[in-house]
């Protein structure tokens, strides 16, 4: 269904315009930021249910601390942070377990790689979440025309269109969408004739053959949240698995250190 007017009242216009300027208000570094925060809140949601693990999940790399404040207390060149100060560290420097670990982490590139793997599928986990959540979209569009082909004065005049849609997919394969549209026209000579109208739609398309039915819409999805799960399965088990080996180097290391004392 659409309908149209000659006139709008100011509120309509300043709701649509409110509308526009919602839909176009994130930076890139927002953007950026809410990305790694959504995907790391989902993998640890979903990493609690498959290892009952309770600390937070980060794309990130472990601190590299320990690396930096050797190179500072050696005089090592390198970038090193500058909320760090030189300390004597004692001599010889003895690493606790938690430090073997963070420090293998931090250069194991198997690691890093299924981190990143698990945070992908978050990512596409919520993409497909996004799918039937309410999506808005705005446009905004102006320009001025000059015809001198009418009689021997040439005519001007000013364009300008506003469009913003919402739009929402349902479980069942159906889809809701509403528009609304801000048309204006204003001549720029003679005695300055204008016009404003507005457009209004509302359609709802139900699929009834190919992508009909819960299952086939929700399907998408549903891959998702499993290649989620067989994500964080293979991140936990070679975490644990490393982990292990990590801490199996590191006492025996101790042993040899004390055999040779």
């Amino acid at each position: 269904m659409a309908c149209s007017w000659s006139h709008i009242s100011a509120s309509g216009a300043a709701v649509l315009l409110s509308l526009l300027t919602l839909a176009g208000c994130m930076t890139p570094e927002k953007a950026m930021r809410q990305t790694e925060r959504i995907g790391n809140e989902l993998a640890s949601s979903y990493r609690g249910q498959v290892a009952g693990v309770t600390n937070a999940f980060t794309v990130r790399r472990p601190s590299d601390r320990l690396r930096a404040r050797l190179m500072l207390d050696q005089g090592l060149p390198g970038l090193v942070s500058s909320n760090l100060t030189p300390r004597s560290l004692p001599d010889p420097l003895v690493l606790a377990l938690p430090d073997a670990l963070a420090a293998g982490a931090l250069n194991d590139s198997r690691y890093q790689e299924l981190k990143e793997s698990v945070f992908a599928a978050a990512l596409e986990l919520d993409l497909q979440r996004h799918a039937f959540e309410n999506t808005f979209e705005g446009l905004l569009k102006g320009g001025v025309e000059r015809d001198d082909a009418v009689a021997a004065e040439a005519v001007s005049k000013a364009t300008g269109n506003a469009k913003a849609s919402a739009s929402r997919k349902l479980a069942g394969g159906a889809k809701l969408t509403a528009a609304l549209g801000l048309d204006v026209l204003r001549m720029l000579t003679s005695e300055h004739p204008s016009a404003l109208g507005l457009l209004g739609d509302a359609t709802v398309s139900v699929p009834l053959l190919r992508g009909a039915g819960r299952a086939v819409t929700l399907e998408p999805l549903t891959q998702a949240e499993r290649d989620l799960l067989y994500a964080l399965h293979d991140f936990e088990a070679y975490r644990q698995d490393y982990a292990v080996k990590i801490a199996g180097a590191y006492y025996g290391l101790l042993e040899s250190a004390q055999q040779v004392q």
